[in-house]
């Protein structure tokens, strides 16, 4: 996270705006800020509704799609009635395990961090970002319920014999 501005806002609720492709990464992320951050205190974490989809954008395009993110993560703080004080952006990296996925990430990371205006962060996962799941397979349905271990680990995996996850 970068440094401009504290977690814990010194006047007012803070609002801690969540951008995905889809709820489950918001969801995902909540629980996860949570427990790395205990000091939010009352700052509320709320998600934007609209997918995100920065991986394939360049240069001006970019610049252009981030700072319509950090608008939409201002007015949810503004809806909410508080200072936008954490910014956390999911977005799947499926399919880039070379050099590709660095180059990404950094382009991604530096528009991200000259255009919020508080501390923000990148959650760029590689393949399923519901993988760390699997350490905890008896749980995985207590989670999301919807959400099946796949048939493939079931097998290798102590406790997963779910079938096949679909969203």
């Amino acid at each position: 996270m970068s440094s401009k501005s504290p977690i814990i806002p010194r006047q007012g609720r803070g609002v801690f705006v969540l951008a995905g492709e889809d709820a489950n990464d918001c969801d995902i992320l909540a629980p996860i800020i949570r427990q790395d951050h205990p000091n939010l205190g009352s700052a509320k974490l709320v998600r934007i509704n609209d997918p995100v989809r920065l991986k394939k954008k360049t240069g001006r395009d970019l610049a252009t799609a981030v700072g319509t993110l950090v608008g939409k993560a201002k007015g949810k703080a503004l809806q909410q009635r508080g200072p936008l004080v954490g910014l956390v952006v999911h977005e799947d990296l499926d399919g880039f395990t070379d050099t590709r996925y660095n180059t990404i990430r950094r382009a991604l990371s530096d528009e991200l961090a000259r255009q919020s205006p508080c501390d923000s962060a990148l959650a760029l996962a590689v393949w399923e970002s519901e993988a760390w799941l699997l350490l905890f397979p008896a749980a995985f349905p207590r989670v999301r319920p919807r959400w099946k271990c796949p048939r493939s680990y079931a097998a290798t995996t102590p406790g997963c014999s779910r079938t096949p996850r679909r969203r």
